[in-house]
């Protein structure tokens, strides 16, 4: 059994900085399998008498005080989403790429006023490459915007697995079926630029490459929240032993 005096001393601690029981329970059952593990590690390789496990825990681990505190912050930074799932997870999804497509075309638009057409009204090459520029952003930056800030808002939150299902079944479904796509013509007047979802304008089904692309923009999301989580997991085993 894992030292109690060291688990009940931070859990009192956790009590004391205001951390709510639901996150409590859930926090103390992860690092309690921890302790478990840990407190047979060190009994079968170091020997050490029962009494003197508690002092070997903290040694290992930190006062139960110090991590308190780190629990506690990390609390603060979720709690919104923790005490708003369904507004975080339900809802905001959507609005929030949305967002993200907003700002990304002001960006844009503001920078590409700083171009001029050529004399015979066709676009400059620096314009052309501008152009493609912002298609491929339009089809990754807002996607893998969305999928960190949400991963990392149910890793700090601890919200339910199934909140963080619902927004991640958002934001890769608007990656899988969002389109964006130029027609360039050297013809003035003829070039043309397609933001929008293929599956309600007509163009389905889409053709292999268009394909390929939507499958690029799910994998960069999914990536990108892999690498969220792994990151947490590893930062919260390196605080705890």
């Amino acid at each position: 059994m894992p030292p109690l005096p060291w688990l009940e001393h931070y859990r009192r601690e956790l009590e004391r900085r205001g951390v709510p029981l639901s996150f409590q329970k859930r926090f103390l059952e992860e690092l309690q399998d921890h302790l478990i593990d840990l407190t047979e590690e060190i009994a079968m390789s170091e020997n050490i008498p029962h009494d003197k496990l508690s002092k070997t825990i903290t040694d290992r681990l930190g006062a139960p005080e110090h991590v308190a505190t780190a629990t506690a912050a990390e609390y603060a930074q979720g709690r919104f989403a923790a005490r708003h799932p369904f507004l975080m997870f339900g809802l905001m999804p959507l609005p929030a790429i949305l967002c993200l497509f907003v700002m990304l075309g002001i960006s844009f638009w503001l920078l590409g006023e700083c171009f001029s057409f050529s004399d015979e009204g066709t676009l400059r090459p620096v314009q052309v490459a501008f152009a493609y520029t912002f298609m491929w952003l339009c089809r990754i930056v807002p996607f893998a915007t969305a999928a960190a800030l949400f991963t990392r808002a149910y890793v700090h939150s601890r919200a339910s697995e199934w909140w963080f299902v619902s927004a991640a079944a958002q934001v890769l479904a608007f990656a899988g079926l969002f389109d964006c796509r130029i027609h360039y013509s050297d013809v003035p007047g003829k070039s043309s630029l397609m933001i929008g979802f293929p599956v309600l304008s007509g163009m389905w089904p889409p053709s292999l490459d268009v394909l390929a692309m939507h499958g690029i923009q799910v994998a960069v999301a999914l990536v990108i929240g892999m690498v969220v989580i792994r990151t947490a997991g590893q930062r919260r085993s390196s605080a705890v032993t």
